[in-house]
């Protein structure tokens, strides 16, 4: 059996071999508060850092006149300040900005997990419980249920944690 070092191997075995740490973000306090937990982590343990934010679709017909009308323009504009935001606070990270067209959110992150070979998913949640949990739903839960790798939830009130290696 041959081994290969990660310095003569070639550039997509070894980004193969690196550790990834996926975080998710909607551009909120919170969803931002889960990239401090995620950068945390991923320092010591000498992984890459990859923040997916989900962009919105563009408001259909029926939104036409509803006071939050998503345009083309809107989520180019969004995309540009969220490049511009993230870019300068985690400049080593890699950043995916994912279209919605409809998809659950859930899916997306999963998929660009795989595509990625993340290790772990960091993302925040809201906490709900109860009907608000039974109506709305909760992306957090159903990525658990689906992936196989470890997902680190980051609720609103939790400090970030300084690892060490």
């Amino acid at each position: 059996m041959t081994q290969i070092t990660p310095n003569q191997a070639a550039p997509d075995t070894i980004a193969a071999t690196r550790n990834r740490i996926l975080v998710t973000t909607d551009g909120s306090e919170l969803g931002n508060r889960a990239i401090d937990h995620a950068q945390s982590l991923a320092q010591p343990l000498g992984a890459d850092l990859v923040i997916l934010y989900v962009q919105r679709d563009a408001s259909g017909p029926m939104e036409e006149f509803g006071k939050d009308r998503v345009t083309p323009a809107d989520i180019r504009r969004r995309k540009e300040e969220m490049t511009a935001e993230l870019s300068q606070r985690y400049p080593e990270a890699k950043l995916r900005f994912e279209p919605r067209l409809g998809q659950k959110v859930g899916n997306i992150v999963m998929r660009v997990r795989e595509q990625e070979q993340a290790k772990m998913i960091v993302m925040s949640t809201h906490g709900r419980t109860g009907l608000r949990r039974a109506v709305l739903g909760s992306v957090a839960e159903d990525i658990m249920r689906h992936v196989r790798v470890p997902v680190l939830l980051v609720k609103a009130d939790q400090p970030v944690v300084e690892w060490h290696g």
